[in-house]
């Protein structure tokens, strides 16, 4: 285990107790009397990404969280796979979880998480970070840039050309559950009253996730997942 994260270990494993805590109820719906042995799989599974994971970056970093928070999906299909559970039953029981954490943040301090995110100071922050990481990539992390928009409705883009969740799952053997890992994005954008339009993503294999930061307009709906209409991923 790297040092970054054997030295946040307890308070990443306190992290992964929150989700679990929103998502037993919806557990306990679709598997019953095997929820317990689910949710000590999802925290023996989660032990072990821990273990595996490369350094991207730690707290430098900010899509250091994105990976960490997108390793309690991977754990939840990983438990529930053995059992015959598929990537759209684990998909589902994020978005339920999210859906039961957000319902409980006042929607004044989501639209203000929503300012912050796209301010003129962190828009900054976040070309310095991506100039950044084109010089200097961590091999199993994010590659991407980011430029103006096109002086209409998008306000700003952010081209991923590599992504560490995708080559993190893909490593484990199940690069499936990745789309619906990016299908949160939808939902958290929508929470905090960002526009976001997209139309790739590599989780679904394409070359690249394109974000598109909207001036106006709402997110897609977020479930079911968009690339379902094509059929993707069942």
């Amino acid at each position: 285990m790297h040092e970054y994260y054997r030295k946040k270990h307890d308070k990443l494993m306190r992290e992964l107790e929150g989700f679990i805590k929103l998502a037993t109820p919806f557990a306990r719906e679709k598997y019953g009397d095997d929820t317990e042995e689910i949710l000590n799989d999802i925290r023996g599974v989660y032990e072990t990404y821990l273990d595996e994971f490369a350094y991207i970056g730690g707290d430098s970093e900010p899509l250091t969280r994105n990976l960490l928070q997108a390793a309690w999906g991977g754990a939840l299909y990983e438990a529930i796979k053995s059992r015959d559970g598929t990537p759209r039953d684990a998909g589902e029981l994020m978005i339920k979880a999210f859906d039961a954490k957000v319902s409980k943040i006042p929607k004044v301090l989501a639209k203000l998480a929503g300012r912050i995110y796209t301010s003129k100071t962190m828009l900054k922050r976040k070309a310095r970070k991506a100039a950044k990481r084109m010089k200097q990539p961590y091999p199993e992390g994010w590659v991407y840039t980011m430029n103006q928009g096109d002086g209409k409705d998008c306000k700003y883009q952010v081209t991923y050309t590599e992504c560490g969740i995708d080559k993190f799952f893909r490593k484990r053997g199940i690069g499936e559950i990745t789309p619906y890992l990016c299908n949160l994005d939808y939902a958290v954008f929508g929470t905090i009253g960002v526009p976001l339009r997209r139309t790739k993503t590599i989780g679904c294999g394409d070359d690249c996730c394109n974000f598109h930061i909207q001036k106006k307009g709402e997110c897609p709906a977020y479930w079911p997942p968009q690339f379902l209409n094509d059929g993707d991923l069942k």
